[in-house]
Order: structure tokens, then sequence, then C-alpha cells
């Protein structure tokens, strides 16, 4: 069976800081930052491909400590509070979380393990895990702990013209529509560049103490099993 280098328990911490960090440098500047119409308090952003990178790299447990990381310096350092730092936790985490239960089911699943194979079933267990729990996180927050924002949001899209403003079941109806397709687009716009720069050779030069990006790694166990 063919050894595949591993990156020291060190690499993993600092290399999950580093990338948690720069996750932030990204999230935090407004130019960085694309409205979605009509609910422009969401926003498409960059922050969570150094999070999906540092997993796909390092392994699960470093993308949840660059989620962590991210969610530390937004609490302190950021536009949104403590409040939108823990729903870009959630949507992040989330991410992570079906991404690595698509992957493994995968390995699991099949005898002969393809990279294509395995991304495409991460990346749809991480849109689908993500879409699901971000639409009940959205649900507990607008009805529970800021009731006042589902008018602010609801009258977004009257102004619209989606909703009418006198209905507020319809507009949360349409509000966790929206939202769910708001998070598609956002898988798509975090996880494929980040399976793209993951993947590519130039990778573990450029992280020379690194060893093999973790999904590459699994790859080859599985097929050498």
């Amino acid at each position: 069976m063919q050894s595949i280098a591993k990156p020291t328990r060190t690499g993993k911490i600092a290399g999950a800081a580093i990338f948690g960090a720069l996750a932030w440098f990204l999230a935090v500047p407004p130019i960085f930052k694309i409205p979605f119409p009509p609910l422009i308090y969401l926003t498409f952003d960059f922050a969570e491909i150094p999070v999906m990178f540092s997993f796909l790299v390092f392994g699960p447990a470093a993308g949840i400590i660059s989620s962590l990381v991210l969610w530390g310096t937004l609490n302190f350092v950021g536009s949104t509070g403590t409040f939108g730092a823990t729903m870009k936790f959630i949507a992040v985490a989330s991410s992570a979380i079906g991404l690595w239960i698509g992957i493994t089911l995968y390995s699991k699943i099949t005898s002969r393990m393809g990279l294509k194979g395995a991304l495409s079933a991460g990346f749809a267990f991480a849109m689908i895990a993500r879409v699901a729990i971000m639409t009940v996180a959205n649900y507990v927050a607008l009805l529970i702990i800021a009731p006042d924002f589902l008018g602010f949001a609801v009258d977004l899209l009257a102004k619209a013209g989606i909703v009418n403003a006198s209905s507020p079941v319809s507009g949360l109806v349409a509000i966790l529509l929206i939202t769910g397709i708001y998070n598609v687009i956002h898988t798509f716009l975090s996880l494929i560049p980040s399976f793209f720069l993951s993947t590519i050779p130039s990778a573990s030069v450029a992280f020379r103490n690194m060893g093999k990006p973790w999904i590459i790694r699994i790859q080859a166990k599985q097929q050498n099993s």
C-alpha cells in the first residue's frame, strides 16, 4: 500500500487558524460583499472559501476550527455583532458538516472512490444541509430572537412587489424561500473555488509541511483498501 504524506497536528492547527483569519479578513470589508436583492441584508462574500479550503486540505476538524476562528473574530470586529456572526457560523458549519457527510457516505458506498464523485456527493449534501439548517435558523431568528426584523424583511419584499405587507405569514414563507435560494447560490460560490484550489498539484507545494490534501488522502486510502 502506498504511503500518503499527512500534515502534522501542528500544521493542521496552524493552517486552520490562518485560513480562519483570512476568512475574517474577507468577511468584514464592504467592498467584498455583494447584496442579494430584494433581501439586501443577505450578502455574498468570499469568507467561506478559506474555511472550505481548510476543510478539504487539512480535514473536517480543521474546517470547524476555521469556522470558529471566523465566528470569534466577527464577534469582536464585524458590522453584524454576535447575531450576524452566529448566523454566519451556522451557515458555514452546516456546509462543512454536509460536505463531510457526503464525502464519507460516498467513500462507504463505493468500492473505488473517484475524486469527482466524492466532491459531487459532498457538494450535494453541503447544499442540502445548509438550506435545511439555515431555514430552521432563520425561522427561529425571525419569530423568536428578532421578531422586529421580520417586519423590515417583509417590507423589503413588499417594495419589490413580491408580497403584501399586510400578510406577515406569506411574507415569512417568501423570506424563507428566497433565503433558501440565496444559500444554494452561496454554496456554489463557496465550494467550487475551494474544490479547485484544494486539488490542484501546486497546493502541496505552496504549503510544504501540510502533506497531501485531506480529500486526496482519503481517496487514495479508499482505492488502496
